[in-house]
C-alpha cells in the first residue's frame, strides 16, 4: 500500500475530435434549438420582476416587528453555525485516525465537517433510542462542542496552505459565474428563512422527527410508512427542532446545499482545475430543481454532500492506492444510504464503475481490487445496518416499507391504497435512455425543473478526446446512475440531484480544459450565463407564487399570517387551528388527526398517518364492539382531542384515507354523536388565480366563509358523565360523499343513509 502519496492533478488539455469552428457552429445551432423550445415552455417576462419584488400586499413595516423578525433569523443562523462548528470539531478529532494528512485546508475542512456530521447522526441515534431527546441535553452538548470548535477553527485557519496551485488568469466571464453563485445564495437563503410549507416536509421530513421529539425518543410510528425509511438526515433535523424550531431545520438543509456547492468546487479543483470547479459549482447551484430544494426541507442536498465526499475519497483511493481513502469513501457511502433508499443507486453505480474501471486500467490487480470493493461495500452496509435492525425489530422486514417480489421486483408494501408516486412508470427502453434529457428539460414530467444547461452541454461528451481516467470513471458512474434512475425515480429529476453534482464537474472540465479557440469557449460560457440567469428568474417566479417569502422574511408579515394563507404548493392550511390548540390545550393533550396528515407545527402529541397508510382512529374503530369501547380505547391511548381538516379531507378523498367498513363506520358515527364536542374552528385565507388573497374581495370572502366545508375543526372528547348530559351534537361531515373515494362511499352508503338527516 502506498501511503501519504498525494494526488497529482492531470493538467493535460483535452483535444477536440473535430475542428473548433465545427464545435462552435454546432453549439450556436444547438443553443437556438433549445432556446426556441425551452422558452416557449418557460418564457422569461421581465415585467414580472416588479411583481416578484412587490411588497404592496403587506402592511407597512413596524419597527419592533422587523427587529424581532431579523433577530429570529439571526438566532436560527447562529444555531446552524453552531452545528457546523460542532461537526467540524468532531471531524477534526476523528479524521487523523481515518484519513491521511491532506495538503489543502479546504479539503481538510470539508472532510472534517462530513465526518463530524456522521458522528452527530449516530450520537443522536443512540440518545434517541435511549429516550433522551430533550432540549436541555442537546443545548448542553452543542454549547460544549461549539466552545471547543471555535478554538479549533481559529487554529485551523491560522495554518498556511501546504501546497499551492497555480491559478489561471481569471476572465471577466468567471466574475459573472461568481455573481451567479452569490445571486443563487441570496435567493435560496430568503426562501429558506420562511416557515416550511412543502407537503412532504410537513408530513414526514419534519413531521416524523417532530413526533420523536414530542415523545422524547425514537419510536415506531406504524401509520406513517415513511418513518421506516433510513433517517440519518432526519436525526439532524430532530436536533434542529430540539435546539429551536423548523426554521433551524430549513436552514440546516440550506447549509448542506452550500456545503455541496463548495464540495463540488473542492472536488473539481482537485481532480480537474480551479476554473472548472467554479463553473461546476455555478452550473449545479443555478439548476432550478437544486435551488428549489434549497428552499424546503428535503434530504437530496445532504445526500449529495455525502455522495460527493464518497466520490472524492474514492478517486483519491484510485490515484494513491491508499486504503484509508477507501475506508473513508465507504463511511460517506454508508452515511448516504442511511439517509434514503435512492442512495443505493450511488452504491450500485460505483460498484459497477469500479468493476469496469479495473478491467480497463488495472486488470493485473483484478482480484485484489474486487476484494477491496467488497470491503468498501461492507463498510457502507455496516453504517446502514442500524436502520435495517430497527425495522427488523419493529416489523420483521429490514427494508420495510419495501419488499422484494419475484414478479414485480422492489415493491412498496405501505402503498395500500395509492402508489408511492403520482408519476407514471418509465420503462428502461432505448427510446427513454436517449430522450429523457430532452423530455425532462421541456417539462414532460412532474417537477421537471432541470433547466436547459445540462441538455446544452451534453454534446461535449462526444466532442472530447484525451480525457483523464478520473473523468472516465465519473462518466461510467453517472451513466449507471442514469440507468437506475429512469425506472426507479420515474422521471423525478429531484432524485437525480446527487448525480448532477459529478455531471456538473465533468461537463465543466470538458468545456474549460478543451483546447479550442478561446473566443469560442468564452462565447459558450456566455450562453451558459444566459441560461443560468433564466434559471434564476424561473425559480424566483415560482417561489413568488409558491412561497411569497419577502413579506415574512422582511418582518412585514407574522408567522401566523404567513401559515394561514393557502398557496399553490401549500394546500388546505390548518395552522390557525393547531396554533389555537398549542396555546389553549393542556400540555398533556393528545390529538388525533382526521383528513390531515402533516403533524408539523403541533406542540401537542398527535396521531396521524400517511395517505398510503391507515388512519389510527379508523384502526381503533375496527378493534372495538361499540362506541363506548371506542371511547375507552381513546382514553387508553391518551387521546383527548380530534382535529378535522375538511378542505384537506376533500382534497385527499381520492386516496381513500378513511378506510371504514360498514360496522366500524357505524360505531364511529355513534361515537361522534355521543362523545364529541366542537371547541374551535378556523379558516385559512386563499390565494386566487390572479394572486390576490380571497379575504381582499368581500363578495368572494363572504360566500367562502359561509360554507362549513372550508374550516378546520378542533373537537374535545367528552367524559362519560358529560356525554350522558344533553349537549349539541357536532355536525358529522363524514356523511358526505366528497370525503370518500367512490368505492369506499359505495360500501358506506347504507350507514350514511341511516345517519344522514337532510337540513
Amino acid at each position: 500500500m502506498k501511503t501519504n502519496k498525494q494526488v497529482e492533478r492531470d493538467t493535460r488539455l483535452l483535444k477536440p475530435r473535430v475542428l473548433s469552428e465545427i464545435i462552435f457552429v454546432f453549439f450556436v445551432f444547438w443553443f437556438y434549438i433549445i432556446f426556441k423550445n425551452y422558452f416557449e415552455k418557460y418564457p422569461v417576462n421581465l415585467e414580472m420582476l416588479e411583481f416578484i419584488f412587490s411588497l404592496k400586499e403587506f402592511n407597512s413595516p413596524v419597527f419592533t416587528k422587523v427587529i424581532s423578525t431579523w433577530f429570529s433569523h439571526i438566532y436560527s443562523i447562529v444555531i446552524v453555525c453552531s452545528m457546523l462548528i460542532s461537526a467540524f470539531w468532531l471531524g477534526q478529532k476523528i479524521k487523523k485516525y481515518i484519513l491521511p494528512e491532506m495538503n489543502s485546508l479546504d479539503e481538510d475542512f470539508i472532510l472534517s465537517v462530513g465526518l463530524g456530521f456522521g458522528i452527530l447522526i449516530f450520537l443522536t441515534f443512540i440518545i434517541g433510542l435511549a429516550g433522551g431527546l430533550y432540549r436541555e441535553i442537546f443545548i448542553a452538548i452543542f454549547v460544549f462542542l461549539t466552545f471547543l470548535g471555535v478554538f479549533e477553527l481559529r487554529n485551523f485557519f491560522s495554518k498556511t496552505e501546504r501546497t499551492t496551485q497555480k491559478n489561471k488568469k481569471k476572465s471577466f466571464l468567471f466574475f459573472f459565474l461568481w455573481c451567479v453563485i452569490i445571486l443563487c445564495s441570496i435567493t435560496t437563503l430568503i426562501t429558506a428563512l420562511t416557515p416550511e410549507t412543502f407537503y412532504d416536509s410537513m408530513q414526514y421530513h419534519i413531521g416524523v422527527p417532530l413526533l420523536w421529539v414530542l415523545e422524547h425518543k425514537i419510536h415506531e410510528i406504524p401509520t406513517i410508512g415513511q418513518s421506516y425509511y433510513q433517517m440519518n438526515i432526519h436525526l439532524l433535523y430532530a436536533v434542529g427542532l430540539l435546539l429551536r424550531n423548523e426554521q433551524v431545520v430549513k436552514l440546516l438543509n440550506f447549509l448542506f446545499g452550500i456545503l455541496s456547492v463548495f464540495t463540488i468546487y473542492v472536488f473539481s479543483k482537485k481532480f480537474f482545475s480551479k476554473n472548472a470547479g467554479l463553473l461546476a459549482s455555478s452550473l449545479f447551484f443555478s439548476t432550478p430543481i437544486v435551488m428549489y430544494v434549497f428552499s424546503r426541507t428535503c434530504v437530496e442536498l445532504p445526500i449529495t454532500f455525502f455522495d460527493i465526499l464518497m466520490l472524492f475519497c474514492f478517486l483519491n483511493f484510485l490515484e494513491t492506492d491508499d486504503n484509508r481513502w477507501l475506508y473513508s469513501s465507504g463511511i460517506f457511502m454508508g452515511l448516504s444510504i442511511g439517509s434514503k433508499y435512492i442512495s443505493f443507486a450511488s452504491f450500485i453505480s460505483l460498484t459497477l464503475s469500479f468493476f469496469i474501471y479495473t478491467l480497463l486500467f488495472k486488470r493485473e490487480n483484478f482480484l485484489k481490487n474486487m476484494k477491496k470493493i467488497i470491503l468498501w461495500g461492507f463498510i457502507s452496509g455496516f453504517l446502514f445496518l442500524p436502520w435495517a435492525i430497527k425495522n427488523y425489530v419493529y416489523i420483521k422486514n429490514p427494508i420495510y416499507p419495501f419488499t422484494i417480489d419475484k414478479e414485480n421486483g422492489l415493491c412498496l408494501l405501505g402503498a395500500k391504497k395509492a402508489d408511492y408516486t403520482d408519476q407514471s412508470k418509465v420503462p428502461l427502453s432505448p427510446r427513454n435512455i436517449l430522450t429523457m434529457p430532452w423530455r425532462i428539460t421541456m417539462g414532460e414530467f412532474q417537477e421537471s425543473f432541470s433547466g436547459p444547461v445540462f441538455l446544452f452541454l451534453l454534446p461535449f461528451l462526444f466532442f472530447v478526446k484525451n480525457s483523464n481516467k478520473n473523468s472516465k470513471f465519473l462518466l461510467l458512474y453517472i451513466f449507471f446512475w442514469y440507468l437506475i434512475w429512469i425506472p426507479l425515480a420515474r422521471g423525478y429529476i429531484r432524485h437525480f440531484i446527487p448525480a448532477l453534482a459529478p455531471l456538473s464537474a465533468v461537463l465543466s472540465y470538458y468545456l474549460v480544459e478543451l483546447k479550442i479557440n478561446q473566443f469560442f469557449k468564452k462565447s459558450i460560457i456566455f450562453l451558459l450565463l444566459i441560461f443560468s440567469l433564466a434559471n434564476l428568474f424561473l425559480i424566483m417566479s415560482s417561489q413568488k407564487m409558491s412561497q411569497n417569502p419577502l413579506g415574512y422574511v422582511l418582518g412585514l408579515q407574522s408567522k401566523e399570517e404567513y401559515l394561514s394563507i393557502q398557496r399553490p404548493t401549500y394546500v388546505c392550511p390548518y395552522y390557525q387551528t393547531i396554533n389555537w390548540a398549542n396555546k389553549n390545550l393542556p400540555e398533556g393533550s393528545k390529538i388525533v388527526f382526521l383528513g390531515e396528515t402533516r403533524p408539523c407545527y403541533s406542540e401537542r402529541k398527535v396521531f396521524t398517518h400517511s395517505v398510503s397508510d391507515f388512519n389510527p382512529l379508523v384502526l381503533w374503530c375496527k378493534n372495538v364492539r361499540d362506541e363506548k369501547e371506542l371511547r375507552g380505547k381513546l382514553l387508553q391511548e391518551g387521546v383527548t382531542h380530534i382535529l378535522l381538516n375538511i378542505p384537506e379531507a376533500r382534497r385527499l378523498g381520492g386516496y381513500d384515507i378513511f378506510q371504514f367498513e360498514e360496522k366500524d363506520f357505524e360505531i364511529f358515527c355513534k361515537f361522534w354523536n355521543k362523545y364529541v364536542r366542537e371547541i374551535y374552528h378556523g379558516i385559512a385565507d386563499v390565494t386566487l388565480n390572479n394572486g390576490i388573497r380571497g379575504s381582499k374581495i368581500p363578495e368572494f370572502w363572504n360566500s367562502y366563509t359561509k360554507s362549513a366545508f372550508n374550516y378546520v375543526y378542533l373537537y374535545e372528547i367528552m367524559s362519560e358523565e358529560e356525554a350522558n348530559k344533553p349537549h349539541e351534537r357536532p355536525y358529522n361531515f363524514f356523511l358526505h360523499k366528497e370525503l370518500f373515494a367512490q368505492p369506499r362511499y359505495d360500501i358506506l352508503k347504507p350507514v350514511i343513509e341511516k345517519f344522514f338527516k337532510p337540513g
